[in-house]
């Protein structure tokens, strides 16, 4: 029967856009937790404790986004599921040698879809000079935009994320130093024996992979640099 497989695509198209229209509701009230106004209005000032986590008011209505969660979001999403495909096939059938060179290249492109332009300012010194980057972190899109760049660099992150399917393969693949948050001491120093051999490895030029280190440990609006743990510098 010849409508079955337009039926099949319109039902997933629905459904796709189902999802979308629930993500994008939910982000949209998770952001205007964050508002700006919001908490001026309920509080008559910003707790200055506050100030790293509040959010730009939203310029753009529910109504907007909505219609936007309807036509624009779910091929973008068909897009970003392609490009998630085309890593995974990447990551475990091709050398690494091969395979980390096209990740910039992926990463680069999927930000560009996306609507992300990364502009580059000053220079950058070399790996062997500066082992580590220390940057703000304001979103996951972060991660997208340090691997996009034409050297990609290596990561500290939870222990965790070696766990997740293909993230942790890549960020393995980096060379990246996984941490336990625990207190414990002994871990903590084990942790910090990694994070310096890592470095060193980097200014002998055994690995070209600087590496990142989000010092602050979470994210932040960006305009106002959060404490940093010291780890890292110790």
């Amino acid at each position: 029967m010849p409508w079955i497989v337009p039926s099949l695509f319109g039902l997933a198209y629905l459904l796709l856009t189902a999802l979308c229209v629930y993500n994008v509701y939910n982000g949209y009230v998770d952001a205007m937790k964050c508002d700006t106004r919001r908490i001026t209005n309920m509080l008559g000032r910003v707790p200055e404790d506050w100030a790293a986590f509040l959010r730009p008011s939203l310029d753009v209505g529910l109504p907007s986004l909505m219609l936007l969660a309807v036509s624009v979001v779910p091929f973008k999403l068909v897009v970003v599921v392609l490009f998630h495909i085309a890593g995974v096939v990447g990551l475990y059938t091709l050398p690494t040698s091969i395979f980390l060179p096209l990740l910039s290249f992926f990463c680069d492109v999927f930000l560009k879809f996306l609507g992300i332009t990364v502009r580059e300012k000053g220079e950058r010194l070399p790996s062997t000079d500066t082992p580590t980057i220390v940057p703000n972190h304001v979103s996951y899109f972060d991660i997208l935009v340090m691997l996009s760049r034409s050297h990609p660099v290596s990561f500290v992150a939870k222990k965790a994320v070696a766990a997740y399917p293909v993230i942790g393969d890549i960020a393995t693949s980096l060379g990246s130093v996984y941490v336990d948050r625990t207190k414990d001491p002994e871990e903590r120093d084990q942790t910090m024996g990694i994070i310096e051999k890592k470095q060193r490895s980097v200014m002998e030029s055994r690995s070209r992979y600087q590496l990142c280190v989000f010092a602050e440990g979470t994210t932040s609006n960006g305009t106002c640099l959060m404490h940093y743990h010291d780890g890292a510098f110790d």
